[in-house]
């Protein structure tokens, strides 16, 4: 999980716009250690906002998970990371194999 302390939701969304292809790496690999749980939500993100005092709980629904693979291929692939693209592709090809088991 992500864990990140920030002043407000603006730097939130700058942190994201930052670190988009960190974050998507971050995404693929929870992904990964998850994959063989049973846990239907996964925990992403927890950040602290520091000035609105509250924390935000980000999660992935196990029935997202492709979907999730998919859109971040998209971020690693143009930032060059076809190492991590090709282990997203993998992992795709598992949740589907696991499917038809």
């Amino acid at each position: 999980m992500i864990q990140l302390a920030v002043q407000n939701k603006e730097e939130f969304e700058s942190f994201l716009i930052k670190n988009g292809c960190k974050i998507s790496m971050s995404i693929v690999d929870i992904i990964e250690k998850n994959l063989k749980t049973k846990k239907q939500h996964i925990p992403v993100f927890s950040i602290e906002l520091i000035e609105e005092q509250e924390v935000l709980d980000i999660t992935l629904e196990r029935s997202n998970f492709i979907d999730t693979l998919n859109k971040n291929i998209i971020t690693l692939e143009k930032n060059e990371q076809y190492e991590y693209c090709s282990k997203a592709i993998n992992l795709i090809n598992q949740i589907i194999n696991q499917s038809h088991e």
